[in-house]
């Protein structure tokens, strides 16, 4: 990414994001923003009507969540195209399609990248659980 007008270079840069520091009006303090590639979240919903999570660990918590499956949006790929890979790499589930709910900025104080919800609807093929999948619902 190009700074922009009262923007700095990039402080610290890593291959998932970079910390900038931005000129903020009335203030002598640079505001901190963290740049990283928008991604995709799938509410995908099994056969049966339960929501699809994923268990990782994550170092930030010290601990394991339990997520929607998400992934970074590659250059040159779509949102669905996006959401299908990663729907089948974190789950082993495919979904037939594939509506946007909406675009989010989950974190907009600080963080930059944009998110698009997927929803997943229709299975293609019996869903097998893995050991990082859980089903939450009826």
């Amino acid at each position: 990414m190009k700074p922009s007008e009262g923007e700095k270079q990039p402080l610290f840069s890593t291959p998932w994001f970079r910390v900038r520091a931005q000129e903020a009006d009335g203030s002598m303090e640079p505001h901190y923003i963290i740049d990283a590639p928008d991604f995709v979240s799938i509410a995908a919903l099994d056969s049966r009507g339960r929501l699809l999570l994923v268990r990782q660990f994550r170092p930030a918590v010290a601990g394991f969540t339990l997520e929607l499956p998400s992934g970074h949006i590659e250059v040159g790929e779509t949102p669905e195209q996006a959401a299908r890979e990663e729907l089948l790499e974190e789950t082993g589930y495919e979904a037939e399609t594939f509506e946007l709910l909406g675009k989010l900025s989950p974190s907009p104080a600080r963080v930059y990248p944009r998110e698009d919800v997927q929803a997943a609807r229709r299975r293609r093929e019996e869903l097998t659980a893995t050991p990082k999948m859980c089903l939450l619902g009826a």
